[in-house]
Parts: C-alpha cells; sequence; structure tokens
C-alpha cells in the first residue's frame, strides 16, 4: 500500500506542474507495476490502481491527447467495476462515482462541450468526500454556464455551498463562475448578488 500511495502522490505531483505526459508515462508504468506485484486481489489494489488511470486521464487530456485520456478512464472503469462500489482506500476516494467525475473533466480539459453537458446532470457525487464533491459541483456549474443554463449553474453552486459553504467560498472557480454571471445577467438578482457578496467579488 505504501509504495502504491508513494507513486500515486509523484504521478499528481507530475501533473500538478504541467509535466503532463511524464505524469501520463508515470501512471501508466506505477498501474502495471502495482499490477506485477505481490498486492492480492483486493479492493485496496483496484482503488490503487484505478486512482493512478484516472491521474492519467486527466493528464493525457490536459496534453490534448484524446485517445490515451480514452484509454486510460477505459482502464479506471475496468477497475471501478472490480471494486464494484464507492469507497476511499488508501484515501483514493475511487469507484463507480469517480470515475464518472472524471469523465466529465476528462471531457472538459478535451472542450468535448457536447459530452461535458451530456454527463453532467447524470452524475449523483453524494458518495464522494466533501472536497472532491464541491469541485465536482463547481465543474457541472461550469457546463452549464457555457451551455447558456445560468440559472441552472447558479443552483448548482448555491447547492454546493450549503453543503459546504467554505469549500465553496474560497474556490477559484466559484468566484470565476459569479464574476461571470455578474457581468452578463441583467434584471433582478438578488440571489446572485448575495452570492457574490459571500464571495468577495461584489
Amino acid at each position: 500500500m505504501v509504495r502504491g500511495s508513494l507513486l500515486r502522490s509523484v504521478t499528481h505531483a507530475l501533473l500538478a506542474n504541467d509535466r503532463y505526459d511524464d505524469a501520463a508515462s508515470m501512471a501508466s508504468r506505477a498501474a502495471d507495476r502495482l499490477d506485477a506485484q505481490s498486492l492480492p486481489d483486493s479492493a485496496l489494489r483496484w482503488s490503487l490502481v484505478g486512482s493512478l488511470h484516472l491521474v492519467g486521464a486527466m493528464a493525457a487530456a490536459r496534453a490534448d491527447n484524446a485517445r490515451e485520456a480514452g484509454a486510460f478512464l477505459a482502464r479506471a472503469r475496468q477497475a471501478g467495476q472490480q471494486l464494484g462500489h464507492d469507497a476511499n482506500h488508501a484515501w483514493t476516494a475511487f469507484g463507480p462515482t469517480n470515475v464518472a467525475v472524471h469523465e466529465l473533466s476528462v471531457a472538459m480539459e478535451l472542450g468535448d462541450l457536447q459530452a461535458a453537458s451530456t454527463l453532467a446532470p447524470t452524475i449523483d457525487a453524494r458518495p464522494l468526500p466533501v472536497e472532491r464533491r464541491v469541485r465536482h459541483a463547481l465543474e457541472v456549474a461550469k457546463v452549464y454556464a457555457m451551455t447558456g443554463r445560468d440559472e441552472d449553474g447558479l443552483a448548482v453552486v448555491l447547492h454546493a455551498e450549503r453543503d459546504a459553504p467554505e469549500q465553496v467560498k474560497y474556490h477559484y472557480l466559484a468566484r470565476e463562475l459569479a464574476l461571470l454571471w455578474l457581468r452578463r445577467t441583467q434584471g433582478r438578482r438578488p440571489e446572485l448578488d448575495a452570492l457574490a457578496q459571500r464571495l468577495r467579488v461584489a
């Protein structure tokens, strides 16, 4: 478990430093190592392997490699099916729900707004830890904003704020969305104005 968590941390660090090709390569090699090791066919193993594939999918998407991102997602989906439920083994928050959330994130990274708008309303992220739930909610709100569904997007942000106000308050994406809606919303907007004040962008 320790080695798997270390490999995952390194992959995340590469992704955070915009080394997308290196992150994708590391994710693939790390998952292969875990497959080849003596880790038993267990929930822990599938969680570690699956979460590595999700990082790889994001790295490939940010490198604009749709084919590789799709391959990573397919392997993550298989791991999620093997696991069979949402869990948080080794703090991975891995499971079928997190795979679906990453499918949306990958679609957004690749600029596939049609796929993202189809996926967004179908995902129930309640099984995920609060930080991941809020991040997903804000991404869904961004999808709605980009497809002209501002009222739906605002409703999603307000719901997320009721669930985790501090998480929303300090997230850059919440502030970006509020500023966007302020610029293009006319007429009465009490809920938006109040949100903007709470986010300190008004």
